[in-house]
């Protein structure tokens, strides 16, 4: 299948939403799809200056990658030169951001679009309106509860048929391959960002706690970084590694026993948003495939794929005591580490690989279109798309 993957995320860059794309154009290829990332260069950070790619995300890209001048406020010139592309192409178009739907519709193509956090009402009108002609094939959302949040909005209430849950994903064989046979468990880690909501002030009152703890933090900006070392300079157990590049997490990850994943029902990214509700976090999977003991906040998002004494701990976000008491048991049992970390391990292979997730998205295809499992996708003709999928393989 000729896909196009657009997406709005600075590449290469160091965020999570960096990876994740990089990772799932990496999968889609792998399954056999002929693949272009569509990519704005913006030129205004310089963290998207990193050319060697294999030393920095750790694997060199397989597919294709198509760059576009992006600049401020020319949002719609931008979306238009990837749809009027793909549309060339006839390709599918993967999309990560609802903006560029009225444009694919202008070109006809078959969308899947995938959604990480709750969208506005011109955001959602978009929808409506591609879902109702028949462009937008699909929309992924990554929990069950921002499904449920989309669906129980006014515009999309008749479109469940077209919704499909798929968590965040791994790659396990990041993490297989540099698995530690001893870890220390009086090292505790966190990866991932400092800001408001992530955590890091569980982090910080449970290393005032637990003097005889070491307490590892790998990310963060340099700002955040300079307020949390100044908060935290009395607390000798406390340290903080700062970004971490993708290439190297592997190696920090599986050296740890234990790892935190302590969000708040509130999460406020730099740009103002706020995912609390419905963030499916990278690092959750990673750990899992790192082998990690996981000690996570009780939340319903993270329940979606957590659950208390079979693959993590489960301790209320603001419960310091339950979280005290969640890693020392950890820490002396490591009978109990072992379980859950097994148990997390096969399930990030089985349930949350990237590859497993891309099959159940893009069988979609095939399902909606009436036409055998066993069916070649080249065979599937999606009616009223002008720009439906041609040239594709098994799934």
């Amino acid at each position: 299948m000729n896909i196009v993957y657009a997406t709005r995320a600075a590449i290469p860059y160091p965020s999570a939403a960096s990876l994740n794309t990089v990772q799932m154009c990496q999968c889609l290829t792998q399954l056999g799809h002929e693949v272009t990332l569509a990519v704005g260069r913006k030129f205004w950070r310089r963290g998207t200056r990193h050319t060697d790619w294999s030393r920095f995300y750790g694997f060199a890209p397989a597919f294709k990658v198509r760059p576009y001048f992006e600049l401020p406020r020319t949002s719609w010139w931008f979306d238009r030169q990837i749809t009027t592309w793909a549309a060339q192409q006839n390709a599918l178009l993967y999309a990560r951001y609802p903006r560029i739907l009225p444009a694919a519709q202008r070109d006809g193509l078959t969308v899947i679009l995938e959604l990480h956090q709750a969208i506005n009402v011109a955001e959602r009108q978009w929808l409506a309106s591609a879902l109702q002609t028949g462009h937008l094939h699909t929309v992924v959302t990554i929990t069950q509860a921002l499904r449920n949040h989309l669906l129980a909005c006014p515009e999309l209430t008749g479109y469940s048929d077209q919704f499909t849950v798929a968590p965040d994903a791994v790659d396990c064989s990041r993490f297989t391959s540099c698995c530690h046979a001893k870890r220390d468990p009086s090292r505790v880690a966190y990866f991932g960002g400092l800001f408001p909501g992530k955590g890091m002030e569980v982090i910080a009152q449970l290393a005032r706690r637990m003097p005889h703890t070491r307490f590892d933090v790998y990310g963060g900006r340099a700002a955040e970084l300079t307020k949390w070392r100044s908060a935290c300079a009395a607390l000798t157990n406390l340290h903080f590694h700062g970004y971490v590049k993708p290439a190297d997490v592997p190696t920090h990850m599986t050296s740890h026993a234990i790892a935190l994943l302590p969000n708040q029902p509130n999460v406020l990214l730099p740009n103002g948003d706020n995912i609390g509700r419905f963030t499916s976090p990278m690092k959750m999977f990673e750990y899992m495939a790192a082998g990690c003991a996981i000690v996570a906040s009780d939340l319903p998002g993270l329940r979606e794929v957590l659950r208390h004494d079979a693959n993590c701990l489960l301790a209320g976000h603001d419960d310091l005591p339950g979280w005290q008491t969640a890693i020392e048991r950890l820490q002396s049992n490591a009978d109990l580490r072992q379980r859950l970390t097994q148990t997390a391990q096969r399930e990030a292979i089985e349930l949350y690989s990237y590859r497993r997730r891309f099959t159940q998205i893009l069988s979609r295809l095939e399902s909606h279109s009436a036409v055998p499992a066993t069916c070649s996708l080249a065979t599937v003709s999606l009616p009223a798309r002008p720009h439906a999928i041609a040239s594709a393989v098994n799934l």
